[in-house]
């Protein structure tokens, strides 16, 4: 018999954002990430000026389990790109 847990989590983790963006569980974790974000008052979005480098993106999807495998929680993270991570480096440096 499946916990009430496992109802309300998706056991499929998702390839792409597209992917994601078809799954009210996915959806929700990528909610909470961009609270997190807010809430810590690490970023602030901003218009982009022609002068400016772009710092790209890409989240990262995962299921975590239980000791018997039960998927208990879907977990993403937004983080920086491969692309953009020798930019970012540069401009921490400046």
């Amino acid at each position: 018999m499946e916990s009430l847990l496992t109802l309300v989590v998706s056991k499929v983790e998702p390839k792409n954002v597209k992917e994601a963006l078809t799954d009210e569980f996915w959806i929700e974790a990528m909610q909470k990430e961009l609270d997190q974000f807010k809430r810590s008052e690490v970023w602030d979005l901003v218009p982009r000026l022609e002068v400016m480098n772009v710092i790209g993106t890409e989240w990262i999807f995962k299921n975590k389990s239980d000791e018997h495998g039960t998927v208990t929680r879907n977990k993403t993270r937004l983080v920086v790109s491969d692309g953009c991570k020798e930019c970012l480096s540069k401009w921490l440096l400046e």
